[in-house]
């Protein structure tokens, strides 16, 4: 790595740690709300009815790595299975996780274990509830079948790097009325999710679904920070574009 590229680099965090300073202990933040998504209501409420029925939920977090340039996403799958387990602590059903990443399951079966402990000082008899299907796309879907298969279920989320092959996980639950929220990262899985699904989530709403299942400070600010730096780079470049017109760059 250049010392250029290592310079912008550091200015960038350095960029973010402040602005991010900035939104949190100020009371700037709280000139800003946060857009509730029909498909984030429609979720919660459909969460709600499952445990208040005793139906199940599953949740598939995709198959993607968190060390690569899908792990975003895989993090914000992560982070909505620890707001779904919380929020489903007291179900006689638990919710079920499928992962095609092996990060992913043991980090999934970490939350589902310290669940487990909260409800019960005994953990002789735990049985994880969070499963590894496979690691490319059709092994991935043939083991996140099965799962999402069960009659007792009523509400499926897929959250995660998910390719176009999501979409036969959604038409199988739209026969079976099941509620289903797609999100991704993927154009093509993005593209498929919003032919087949009325509450798909496109493009960064994906980054958005924490901030929405949870009131926790530090999801507010994150989105404030993605909005800061999304207008800075359009500053950015419209400056660039009228230094070249004009003559200077």
């Amino acid at each position: 790595m250049s010392s250029t590229i290592l310079s912008f680099f550091l200015i960038f965090i350095l960029i973010i740690l402040i602005v991010g300073s900035i939104f949190y202990f100020s009371s700037i933040k709280n000139r800003f709300e946060i857009r509730k998504h029909s498909s984030i209501l429609n979720l919660r409420k459909s969460i709600g009815l499952s445990i208040e029925h005793g139906k199940g939920l599953h949740i598939s977090l995709g198959k993607s790595d968190l060390h690569n340039i899908h792990g975003a996403a895989s993090l914000v799958g992560l982070e909505t299975l620890n707001q779904i387990i919380d929020q489903s602590i007291l179900s006689d059903n638990p919710p079920v996780t499928t992962a095609g990443s092996g990060e992913l399951t043991l980090l999934a079966q970490t939350k589902h274990q310290n669940v487990l402990i909260d409800k019960s000082s005994s953990t002789s008899d735990f049985h994880s509830h969070a499963y590894l299907t496979g690691a490319t796309n059709l092994s991935y879907i043939a083991g996140v079948i099965p799962p999402s298969s069960d009659e007792d279920l009523s509400t499926q989320i897929f959250v995660g790097n998910i390719g176009p092959e999501i979409g036969l996980l959604l038409d199988a639950n739209q026969k079976k009325s099941h509620f289903s929220l797609p999100a991704t990262d993927s154009l093509e899985g993005q593209s498929v999710s919003f032919a087949c699904s009325d509450d798909a989530l496109i493009g960064e709403e994906i980054f958005s679904i924490p901030a929405q299942m949870s009131n926790n400070l530090k999801f507010k600010v994150s989105l404030l920070i993605q909005d800061f730096l999304r207008w800075l780079v359009i500053a950015i470049i419209l400056f660039v574009l009228f230094f070249k017109i004009v003559g200077l760059l």
